[in-house]
């Protein structure tokens, strides 16, 4: 097996629809824009004798579009075009207010995540309130994020990007409140949960880089996204042994992190993947303030939450995620209740971008150019 090389022009993703299914789901897509298709949709049979396909087809065409937030689909009650048209006649339900908690609202990307989220919510006729809360110093929210007041006026809670304290999750239990972690999971507590696939986008990245000629490559993990973040880790070592590459330890950037470590002596990396987008723009700040130049054979690329557009801007390649795939299944979990078979978790899948970002890096003649073994994640 040969490493072929990547058009860095374009996206790379990994298993590209076929192209009748990519016009049948467009043709679904602009129904719903102008108008053909409104309020409730029509059954996937007849759906699929009036756009003369498969009901399987139609019925993966309308999950997509559904991700992306242009229908809603409910169980038993049927699929209703969401923000589009008129009103969809979706039964009665109580308006519900939801509490939204994240370390970074005030911040450009969670801004965007809220508002995805607010509209979500809003189609379905309930509303979201932001909750200002600071992580302790084990990096948790403690039980007072959410003061008794606070909880008597919410239905439940979203948090994005943090973990509660067994504190907290004890006292929103005893009030029977729902909670979804999202980009993020507990540790000890099963909670219905909405994660990236970092450890795919880990393996991509890491594969890309080895394609680029590198073999000194290190991931670096900041403790936040802990432990949802040790899932990058396993997909870069996956990639390291498919290859036949020893891997370094994992670099967790923390307060106390020395920068000028990753250009120092003749083992350093020449890749750095980092597990967020704005870990990636910190580490060439870091570096600029501690005077430390980037070596011209080292490349930085990112693994990005969702709503993070901090890559984009910077040129930087990525793995990025649909912040509205992401964000449906969390209301979701959160609107429709908890499953009787335990608590639900969604693992969204994201797409490679090439942006150029990765040098070429000099192959050294020791190093495998084929892989070694199959790869497990």
């Amino acid at each position: 097996m040969t490493i072929e090389p990547i058009d860095s022009t374009r996206s790379v993703q990994k298993g590209d629809l076929s192209y009748k299914y990519q016009r049948l789901r467009e043709r679904l897509r602009m129904a719903v824009k102008n108008g053909e298709l409104t309020g409730k949709l029509p059954g996937e049979r007849e759906l699929a004798r009036r756009y003369s396909a498969n009901a399987k087809t139609i019925n993966k065409a309308l999950n997509d579009l559904a991700m992306e937030g242009l229908i809603l689909r409910h169980v038993g009650r049927g699929t209703f075009v969401a923000g589009s048209g008129p009103s969809p006649k979706i039964p009665a339900m109580p308006s519900r207010k939801f509490a939204w908690i994240a370390p970074s609202v005030e911040q450009r990307d969670g801004k965007i995540l809220l508002s995805i989220t607010s509209d979500l919510l809003q189609v379905r006729g309930h509303r979201v309130e932001v909750i200002e809360a600071h992580l302790n110093k084990t990096g948790e929210l403690p039980d007072l994020a959410l003061t008794p007041g606070i909880l008597r006026q919410v239905d439940g809670v979203l948090v994005f990007a943090a973990r509660p304290s067994r504190e907290l999750l004890a006292n929103l239990r005893r009030r029977h409140l729902p909670v979804v972690l999202v980009n993020n999971h507990h540790p000890d507590i099963r909670l219905p949960t909405v994660l990236t696939d970092l450890s795919h986008g880990a393996f991509a990245l890491t594969e890309r880089c080895i394609q680029l000629g590198h073999r000194r490559i290190a991931v670096l993990i900041p403790p936040a996204s802990l432990p949802a973040g040790a899932a990058a880790q396993t997909g870069y070592e996956a990639a390291m042994r498919y290859y036949g590459l020893e891997h370094f330890h994992r670099l967790s950037v923390d307060d106390s992190f020395d920068f000028g470590t990753l250009t120092a002596g003749e083992s350093r990396p020449t890749a750095l993947l980092c597990v967020s987008g704005a870990l990636a723009t910190l580490v060439r700040e870091k570096m600029q303030q501690a005077g430390v130049s980037l070596p011209a054979d080292m490349s930085i690329a990112a693994i990005c939450g969702p709503g993070e557009s901090c890559a984009e801007r910077e040129s930087i390649t990525a793995y990025e995620f649909d912040p509205k795939r992401v964000m449906y299944w969390a209301t979701e979990f959160l609107t429709e209740g908890t499953s009787p078979h335990g608590p639900q978790m969604a693992i969204v899948p994201g797409h490679l971008i090439d942006r150029g970002s990765l040098a070429l890096a000099p192959v050294r003649p020791d190093a495998p150019a084929h892989p070694t073994g199959e790869a497990k994640l």
